[in-house]
């Protein structure tokens, strides 16, 4: 199971821009999956900080999120929020339920 998602996270590519609903679910994906970021659509990435209080993203990174967050959000609506919550608690803890996973992993 963990090589299974390492496989998936590794076949994901940042989109160059988002212009569908399925485009959205794989930006977020993305940011889950390989920023492992857990991100709020309402935050810009530049605010983003690792715990080291270092920066997350380079201003170059953080302004191709944003763009791409304005883009979901241009698709999608007010349903951005639904979207990132629900591939969250699927993508986030893809260990849940399986004798793998434990809360106290990180």
């Amino acid at each position: 199971m963990i090589r299974d998602v390492k496989k998936r996270s590794s076949r994901l590519k940042l989109p160059k821009k988002v212009r569908t609903e399925q485009d959205v679910r794989d930006f977020f994906k993305y940011l889950i999956l390989v920023d492992r970021s857990s991100f709020h659509p309402d935050d810009s990435f530049k605010d983003y900080i690792r715990r080291d209080w270092s920066p997350a993203f380079t201003p170059k990174e953080a302004a191709i999120r944003d763009s791409l967050m304005e883009q979901s959000w241009d698709v999608v609506g007010e349903r951005v929020y639904d979207l990132a919550i629900s591939l969250t608690e699927t993508y986030a803890h893809p260990f849940r339920g399986s004798k793998d996973w434990s809360p106290y992993d990180s």
